[in-house]
Formats: C-alpha cells, structure tokens, sequence
C-alpha cells in the first residue's frame, strides 16, 4: 500500500482556476498536516509527500529571474504574479519550510518527493520540456540543502508529461493516473464509475510500469476523498463506499500482489476523511500489508 500526498498550500490554485477555491488558513493546513503526521506515528505507517519546491523557502523577491517560465497560450501574464514574495511570516500559504521540517524530522521514514517548484501544468499549451525539467531540478537541489534527497514525482493536477525528460533529472517514479480515467472517459464513463462505486467495487490494483530508462510509473488507485454519486448513495450505510472500495483492493493486493495507491491533498482532509484513512490503514496492518512509499516500492521491483 502506498499514500501519496499532494502538498503545495496555495500554490495548488496558482496560475489556471479550479473548481474549488482556497478556503484554508496557514494555521489550519499546519494543523491538518501535524494531524497526519501524528495519525502515522501511531500506526507506523509512511507516506509519500510530493512538496512544491517553492514552499521549502523562506523567502522570495517573487519575481524568480533565474526560473524558465511557462508561456501558457490561454493566460496572460508573467507566471509568477500571483507569487507575493516576502517571507514565511508574510505568506505562509506561499512558503512551508516548517512543514517540510516537521515531515523530514518524523519517527517513520517519510519520503518527500516533488510536486515540480511552482506548480506547473504540464500539459497545457504553452508548457515545454526544458521548463519541467528546470522546475524539477530545482526542488532537487533546494531539498539537497536540506538534506533530502528527491527520487519521485507527482505531476500537478495529474498532468502527466515529459516522461523522457522528467527520467534525466534522476526521478526515479512518478504517480500516473488511475486505471478507472480511462473508463471516465468512455461512453456512459460516468455512469459506469458510479455504478462501480455503489457496488462497492474494489478500487484498481496496481503494478509499477517501466516507463522509460530508468523511471518508473506507479499509477493511482484511489483519490481518499472519491465521492461520484449523490448523498444518497451512502445513506444506512456503516461504512463509507470509498472505504470498502479501499479494503477490497487492500485485500487483492495481500492475496495476488500489487499496490493499493491513494492520494489525496492534506487541504482536503475533515474529521470524515480522517477517519477514513485511519481505518484503511488499520485494515492494512491487521492483514499485514505492508504500507510503502513509492521510492521504496521502485526499489522492490528494480
């Protein structure tokens, strides 16, 4: 089992606008996060925590001459200016070197990962290769200051891209997409997703794929917060459909092998979604399926 975390604060609505809005304060994610760390803690669990490397600063002039920039077709603009600048005390949506800290410093063997510098969407118009690269290189060398050493990558908002060139920076992993997309994307594809969520249907079990020299894709299975129907769909029920789904999957990978993946935003979690997390991970060590991050899940299959 592996959990992958989506870690980018404000920089998560940076650039393109999304179906959902900022509602957090600096104070509330930091209190979400210790809120993870401490739930790991307990279970001896890690995670994957894919950072964006712009929160590992202090601060910023926010103007980052020496970053190539995306000339999206569909914006206006430089890329940078919604980025306040200033310092942590200023804007602790924009910088996060406590977060990345207090994650680094964990008992349990957490790996950060990237989540490229500036939350960049690869695969809009306007991106490039030399860019990605460029954004991927300097998280690796501002966690190296930290003593972090970066091997996996989650591509903002799922934007899988550049495979080849994401490979040459040293990135060892990336998390690609669930197999349950390409069904979205059929006839009926939300129908049918629906229909496998009341049914309980396991989540897909998944195997690392090869994807490149020496990068590896390990794609989704579930994103924690999956909730396609309506309300209805859960009603009279002692266990939420996304946790069976989870357990079932859980139970696949124990019996045949695989990997159970989910993911989420720590920005997304409520008392629910705690919940939930803590009971698929308790599921996870009574069967004795080991919970990995994705470094180590590569190196099992090199």
């Amino acid at each position: 089992m592996v959990i992958s975390l989506d870690t980018e604060l404000k920089w998560g609505y940076h650039g393109f606008p999304t179906r959902k809005t900022w509602e957090s304060s600096g104070e509330e994610i930091r209190r979400k996060v210790s809120r993870l760390l401490d739930m790991f803690s307990e279970l001896d669990v890690p995670a994957t925590w894919a950072i964006v490397g712009h929160l590992f600063l202090d601060s910023c002039n926010g103007e980052h001459e020496n970053m190539p920039k995306p000339e999206y077709k569909n914006r206006s603009g430089d890329w940078y200016d919604e980025d306040p600048g200033g310092d942590f005390d200023e804007s602790s949506c924009y910088f996060a070197p406590d977060i990345v800290d207090r994650i680094h410093s964990s008992n349990q063997s957490h790996e950060i990962g990237s989540h490229t510098f500036s939350h960049i969407l690869c695969q809009e118009d306007g991106i490039s290769a030399g860019v990605v690269k460029e954004e991927i290189q300097a998280c690796i060398e501002i966690a190296r200051r930290k003593g972090i050493e970066i091997s996996s990558l989650v591509f903002p908002r799922n934007q899988v891209n550049f495979i080849d060139e994401v490979g040459e920076t040293g990135i060892v992993a990336y998390r690609g997409v669930s197999p349950e997309e390409s069904l979205r994307d059929k006839r009926f594809g939300r129908y049918r997703s629906f229909l496998r969520y009341i049914r309980r249907k396991s989540a897909p079990v998944v195997k690392p794929v090869k994807r490149g020299q020496g990068i590896w894709e390990i794609p989704a299975s579930q994103y924690l917060q999956e909730d396609p129907g309506p309300k209805v769909a859960n009603w009279g029920r002692r266990r939420h459909p996304r946790v069976t789904r989870a357990m079932k999957s859980i139970r696949k990978a124990k019996q045949a092998g695989g990997v159970y993946h989910v993911w989420s935003h720590p920005q997304d979690f409520t008392e629910e979604s705690f919940q939930d997390l803590n009971n698929i991970i308790e599921y996870a060590n009574n069967i004795s399926l080991p919970v990995i991050t994705m470094r180590e899940v590569i190196n099992q299959y090199r």
